[in-house]
């Protein structure tokens, strides 16, 4: 998937995430994006889940991708 025009509401860095060099995106078009600064061109993964605007978005300070992959959001929905 490639970006699309929507405006990013807040991102964070996961504690432990290859050098902090992957993040989460909270968009206004109802959606989370894993990114990397290494793949600037495309998005890593997607989550869908709420029916309006994401406005935060928190990583679990033991975020693990394969053992505690959780992060919190809060959206207008």
């Amino acid at each position: 998937m490639t970006f699309t025009s929507t405006g990013g509401l807040s991102i964070d860095f996961p504690a432990n995430s290859e050098q902090n060099m992957n993040y989460f995106a909270a968009t206004e078009d109802c959606t989370i994006h894993q990114c990397s600064m290494s793949y600037a061109e495309q998005y890593l993964d997607t989550y869908t889940g709420h029916t309006g605007p994401v406005y935060k978005l928190r990583c679990n300070p033991f975020f693990d991708k394969e053992l505690c992959p959780i992060f919190l959001t809060c959206s207008y929905d």
